[in-house]
């Protein structure tokens, strides 16, 4: 596994602008199903490559409902069993991929100004989330970041 440096990336609230999106990923397959190169070991399975596309895209579109959130995500992913790792948490088994240190410095503060604010944890997550994102926040020295519980419910 080979760790892609995962860059903050604004979500897409927009409906016209989610499915351009996912029409530009179907045809930039299309396109690379039909040149001939040589492609990356992921291009040579065109239904892989639409899916690694779509799996890393797709995390990043939420509905415009939320738009004033001005939300960015982070996105990683893993092939299974590649660098992911385990570790238990209140009797969950937890996987997760490690991120470098020196990958994190980079989107602290743009500027002289945090990046993150805040965090509202979504309705029906359980505390060992917010304990999780706690933990996470100091020790990454974000002692000031607020985070919360949403008081909105799924339906």
């Amino acid at each position: 596994y080979e760790y892609t440096d995962a860059k903050p990336r604004p979500v897409i609230y927009s409906t016209a602008r989610q499915i351009s999106t996912v029409r530009e990923i179907v045809d930039a397959t299309i396109e690379l199903i039909g040149a001939d190169r040589e492609f990356h070991w992921l291009h040579n399975n065109p239904s892989r490559a639409l899916a690694v596309q779509l799996l890393t895209t797709l995390p990043l579109f939420k509905s415009n409902r939320f738009a004033e959130e001005s939300e960015y995500r982070f996105v990683q992913s893993a092939h299974r069993g590649d660098g992911v790792e385990f570790t238990t948490k209140e009797g969950l088994i937890v996987p997760y991929v490690k991120v470098p240190k020196e990958v994190k410095a980079p989107w602290r503060t743009v500027g002289r100004h945090e990046v993150i604010h805040e965090i509202v944890i979504g309705p029906g997550n359980s505390p060992l989330n917010r304990r999780s994102l706690e933990t996470l926040r100091d020790k990454m020295g974000f002692q000031g970041l607020l985070i919360h519980q949403s008081k909105i419910p799924f339906r």
